[in-house]
């Protein structure tokens, strides 16, 4: 509505502003705010231009080139919402002289397919692209430290992105309902991703580098059709819905660096049939594997926290033995199941079992270790 009433007014204005270049606009704020064709902007102290609206003449503008100066002076920012519901907006390009843009700047353009940012572009606002369904491409400069929060959110077409290097932080959302991107790369540059930052999105697969410290909520929530996550060794937790209803994720390993795993860290994950946790100090919230795969093999160490015991029980868990071996792999090909409790069977029978398979811990290596090994594969 917005835009609408702006277009019917930029026809009037239009014939009027034909003399002139440029028409100061008075109000009750006195501001310095002028029209220069298409375009409002406003000088700064310094003698640059920032652009604070586009006045398209026809609601059919496709192929817009943002201007390098306005009436002689350079144009170095663009505020918020610039080109909000610019529906017949195709394509955009940008100049070199803009530093920064503001909030919003692309706001459901529903038919751009292609923007050129610049290289001199240091900052960009919330929500640059929301909504913008058509997308299908968009290439961010090297100048940038930071993707913040909604930037690509619901852009449903952007099958694939780069995040480049010097990137420092993906904000809240940043591509949240991005739901044909199926890959992404992320540079080690990245220590932080924000919550709920791609959710949502068609990702296959996923590798954070070993910069990433901190994850945050929903992350990757309902990723239906990630099937590969590759962890940080340097998270120190998996927090509340990270991976919550990611439907075909099978394996995760959790790093040792790992000591929390929140609330439905993992609910719904129907698929799910391995988590390895490296550490033996992780907390578990109770329902972090709420609805998840009902055979997880979860190795945990002896030694391990009360919750991550609790969670042991409860799903079948393989576990860890305090030396990091891997309980009940009697034939040491890294694996426990039957055949060990077969081998650990005959071992006891010719007295050549090791004290470790003193399962039951009564100090003896008989019968009844064969009978707490077998009970320990079923759960």
């Amino acid at each position: 509505m917005k835009k609408a009433v702006k277009r019917m007014l930029s026809v009037a204005a239009a014939a009027l502003l034909a003399a002139t270049s440029a028409i100061p606009i008075l109000s009750s704020a006195a501001s310095d705010v002028r029209v220069s064709g298409n375009w409002s902007y406003r000088m700064e102290d310094n003698g640059t231009a920032t652009i604070v609206d586009f006045h398209p003449i026809e609601d059919t503008a496709t192929d817009v080139v943002v201007p390098s100066t306005l009436d002689g002076a350079t144009v170095t920012a663009m505020e918020d919402r610039v080109f909000e519901d610019c529906v017949s907006l195709t394509s955009v390009t940008i100049p070199d002289t803009v530093v920064s843009m503001g909030d919003d700047t692309f706001q459901r353009c529903q038919s751009l397919t292609q923007v050129e940012l610049p290289d001199s572009l240091q900052s960009l606002g919330v929500g640059t692209f929301q909504r913008c369904v058509m997308l299908k491409e968009a290439t961010l400069p090297a100048g940038l430290t930071e993707i913040p929060a909604e930037t690509f959110w619901g852009c449903k077409t952007l099958a694939s992105f780069t995040i480049p290097e010097g990137i420092t932080v993906i904000g809240d959302g940043a591509f949240n309902g991005c739901t044909r991107l199926t890959t992404v790369s992320i540079p080690d540059t990245v220590t932080t991703i924000g919550d709920s930052a791609f959710a949502y999105s068609g990702l296959t697969g996923i590798a954070l580098p070993d910069s990433v410290t901190s994850l945050g909520d929903s992350a990757f929530r309902f990723c239906t059709d990630l099937t590969e996550a590759s962890l940080s060794q340097n998270l120190t937790a998996v927090p509340a819905s990270a991976f919550r209803s990611c439907y075909t994720l099978r394996e995760i390993t959790l790093p040792r660096t790992v000591t929390e795993i929140g609330s439905k860290a993992f609910a719904s994950c129907f698929a799910l049939e391995r988590v390895i946790v490296q550490s033996n100090a992780v907390a578990v919230a109770e329902d972090a594997f709420g609805n998840a795969a009902s055979k997880v093999e979860y190795p945990v160490m002896m030694s391990a926290s009360r919750s991550l015991q609790k969670a042991a029980a409860q799903y079948r868990y393989v576990q860890l033995e305090a030396d990091g071996t891997l309980w009940g792999d009697v034939t040491g090909d890294y694996t426990a199941n039957v055949l060990d409790t077969m081998a650990l069977a005959q071992q006891v029978s010719d007295g050549t079992a090791q004290v470790r398979f003193d399962y039951n811990g009564d100090g003896v290596l008989n019968v009844l270790d064969v009978m707490a090994h077998a009970q320990g594969m079923v759960g």
